[in-house]
């Protein structure tokens, strides 16, 4: 029998998880983990509990993105939609991000050719601002048109669990080419796109993932899906062992393929699990985690000339990012609405 959600406290659950996730990746991106003596100690908090908080994003966005699937409306229209949603912010912060970024290079000492090939590279292959997230989702929606459209997405999920394995030696498993012939094409690749982590290789899946579980809806017994969130976390841990023992830098090392058991896990917990918040504060904090993503880079950037400790930093961009939305939330402009909810 499927599992359909209707209770308004197991939404609040994921907008929990959300704003918990978002919560994560401003810690993540303020390196306020750096004040921890052990490497070690550093690389397995990230990679153990902080590096989940993207996948996670991308699998409950695939999975609202499925549920609105069942209302019958042709695919290709509700993935427009969805798409046009995201540009918006996508152009404005990007051009908010841009004009940061050019006093940076400017005070670095790049000449202007140098400085448009960056952002002509930020722009096509890994804009800058953390926005890699939001261009993954539109590239990696479309891409599941024809899937939805088939109702095949069980093809869709394979298929991209394939373009992930072919992206984990662009990250965290690139001592797999590393002293191969595979390196300096690997290494070629990542000069030009910058990071394999986009909308092909890392989106798609997640996406595929989530909307198969909200079209198909999936209903597994809570004490398996435990067992499963267990189980694979404890995969996750041995996974980030063996590759801080091979750990060659390369991008930021943030895919792992436990991540496609766990964050799935997690999303199907969550649907089970009522928390009874009411309704506006449920609804404020979903809007936050993503507000807050898009406003923290930007707001980042202008503290860290600030000379902050990093706690500090953290502290001051996490607060202002919020601040900022609470207030263009109370204001309502439909503008500010479109940008930061």
């Amino acid at each position: 029998m499927g599992m359909t959600i209707k209770s308004k406290s197991t939404i609040s659950s994921i907008d929990i998880g959300k704003f918990i996730a978002c919560f994560l990746i401003v810690i993540l991106h303020c390196n306020v983990l750096e004040h921890f003596d052990s490497d070690w100690s550093q690389f397995a908090i990230t990679n153990i509990f902080m590096r989940i908080a993207v996948p996670f994003f991308f699998v409950t966005s695939g999975y609202f993105l499925g549920k609105k699937m069942q209302s019958g409306a042709d695919p290709k229209s509700i993935v427009i939609n969805y798409c046009r949603r995201l540009l918006f912010p996508l152009v404005v912060f990007s051009i908010v991000n841009i004009t940061e970024y050019v006093f940076v290079f400017l005070y670095k000492g790049d000449d202007l050719s140098q400085i448009m090939l960056k952002i002509f590279s930020s722009i096509i292959f890994y804009p800058f601002g953390a926005l890699w997230f939001v261009q993954a989702c539109i590239i990696g929606s479309l891409m599941l048109i024809p899937f939805y459209r088939s109702n095949k997405l069980g093809y869709a999920v394979f298929i991209g669990m394939i373009l992930f394995l072919i992206a984990l030696p662009f990250n965290s498993y690139y001592f797999i080419v590393d002293g191969t012939f595979l390196q300096s094409y690997v290494d070629d690749i990542l000069e030009i796109i910058w990071s394999i982590r986009n909308g092909i290789f890392v989106g798609f899946v997640y996406l595929a993932i989530g909307s198969y579980i909200g079209i198909k809806q999936i209903q597994i017994k809570k004490s398996l899906v435990v067992s499963i969130v267990l189980l694979s976390g404890f995969l996750l841990s041995g996974e980030v062992y063996l590759v801080w023992n091979h750990w060659i830098p390369k991008d930021d090392t943030s895919l792992f393929i436990s991540h496609l058991i766990l964050t799935p896990a997690l999303l199907l917990l969550l649907l089970q699990t009522p928390i009874n918040i009411s309704v506006p504060i449920s609804i404020t904090l979903r809007n936050l985690s993503v507000g807050i993503y898009y406003l923290h880079k930007p707001i980042l950037l202008m503290v860290s000339v600030l000379s902050f400790n990093n706690l500090s930093t953290w502290l001051v961009t996490f607060s202002l990012a919020v601040g900022i939305c609470l207030l263009f939330y109370r204001l309502n402009f439909e503008t500010t609405n479109k940008l930061l909810k």
